[in-house]
């Protein structure tokens, strides 16, 4: 009789569940077919979306099922990047900016004993790339990147553009061309900092502005390749004169940029490549006087890079350069004319880094740069030295966190007045996407 009624339970049980678990298959299939509608509407408006953007000459992409990816009629497709990056850092001593290291402020009155702690989340960077379509027998490419570090209030950042070009590359004859805002073609190495300025102002040139650039690559052997950049920028210059003018504007040129590089195999497989490049521009001041004068200045520098693999796991990289009025590449100390004499300021300089890993989860880096300005070129008071040496670690938890850690020594020398120097303590935690 027991049996029997436990029997009978177990029947009951699993008549109602049977009975639920079919309204619930029900509910479900309802609910895909309401969810099937709303998609076949958002697949109709974005239609008609794109018709009307047409018609106006403007992009227009719908989104895919990937959430990171977005194709279109016009373009193979799309991918978001970017990373989230909080740095907090400490300084011996005043530095110039603060949220990242570009020079040491002087020991005087003012700045004695001045140390500072500073923590932001400028850095973060959101970017995407599109490919495509089929061009002349090429494929187009285009990159929209930016980062936080443009004006506003700390807690209040606003956007900066780094990137924005387009690339039409023609992969069967090693020839591009690119339009738009990217790196410069000269010094293209980067120092392996966690300071956000990799040695800019302290060693190593180079900064991003608008051009047209021209790359044709050429096979020596089939392990050797023979590459040439050539590049017509922007000019960026100073806000000079009562009428607050632009004397890159003003000078009615581009400045010319090029680069001629070898990479060939020299230690192991990994290839050694060896640069030489190379600027040339103008700036137009007007004088401020009662015949209305204008005085030219030149810019020009000359560069070479070398990325040498020693082992798998270790390679030295740096660049040694000379030039003049160099402000604007983040080379002599942020001086490019000196306003007293209205002269041109020469500097000299270069870096250099071993990149040590990955081992395991760990990558490790130390390296040195130095900036040296001319000092017949400079005025009392202005920089005449600046030379930084770092040390640095990353770790990988997994493919998307990371956290670093960075050590640096920093001096900053001053024509006929008191020099700076700081030790800089920085941790970073990152989260890439």
């Amino acid at each position: 009789m027991i049996l029997f009624r436990i029997i009978a339970v177990l029947y009951a049980v699993l008549f109602i569940g049977s009975q639920a678990f079919c309204d619930r298959i029900s509910d479900l299939e309802q609910e895909n077919a309401q969810l099937r509608q709303r998609v076949e509407n958002m697949e109709a408006t974005i239609h008609q979306i794109q018709s009307a953007m047409v018609k106006e000459g403007l992009p227009s992409c719908a989104i895919s099922a990937a959430p990171a990816v977005v194709k279109s009629q016009k373009c193979a497709g799309m991918e978001i990047y970017g990373y989230i990056k909080a740095d907090a850092a400490y300084d011996s001593h005043s530095t110039m900016v603060g949220n990242f290291n570009m020079w040491v402020l002087p020991e005087s009155d003012v700045y004695e004993d001045d140390n500072h702690f500073n923590l932001t989340a400028k850095q973060s960077r959101f970017g995407i790339n599109a490919f495509g379509p089929d061009f002349w027998g090429g494929t187009a490419f285009g990159k929209i990147e930016v980062d936080f570090y443009g004006s506003g209030a700390e807690q209040k950042a606003e956007l900066r553009m780094r990137h924005a070009y387009v690339t039409l590359d023609w992969a069967n004859t090693q020839t591009s061309l690119l339009a738009g805002q990217t790196w410069d073609v000269v010094s293209p190495l980067y120092a392996p900092t966690i300071n956000f300025l990799p040695l800019g102002h302290a060693g190593n040139p180079g900064d991003r502005r608008p051009q047209v650039r021209v790359t044709k690559g050429f096979d020596i052997t089939n392990e050797s390749k023979l590459k040439f950049e050539l590049a017509a920028s922007r000019t960026i210059g100073d806000i000079w004169g009562a009428d607050v003018r632009d004397t890159g504007e003003d000078a009615a040129l581009p400045t010319f940029q090029g680069r001629v590089s070898l990479g060939f195999p020299l230690i192991g497989e990994k290839k050694t490549v060896v640069g030489v490049s190379g600027l040339w521009g103008k700036e137009e001041y007007e004088l401020e006087n009662p015949v209305g004068d204008h005085q030219d200045f030149d810019t020009w520098m000359v560069c070479g890079d070398l990325s040498l693999p020693l082992t798998d796991v270790i390679t030295l990289r740096g660049e040694i350069w000379t030039g003049e009025n160099l402000d604007t590449f983040l080379a002599g100390i942020g001086q490019g004319i000196n306003h007293t004499t209205l002269s041109e300021i020469a500097a000299t300089g270069g870096w250099g880094a071993l990149y040590l890993g990955p081992f395991d989860k760990f990558t490790f880096n130390v390296g040195a740069g130095v900036d040296d300005p001319d000092d017949g070129d400079l005025s009392d008071g202005m920089r005449d030295k600046n030379y930084a040496i770092f040390g640095n670690f990353w770790y990988a938890f997994n493919p998307c966190i990371q956290t670093g850690f960075e050590l640096s020594y920093w001096k900053t020398e001053y024509k006929n007045n008191d020099d700076g120097d700081s030790i800089r303590a920085q941790g970073a935690l990152v989260y890439l996407f």
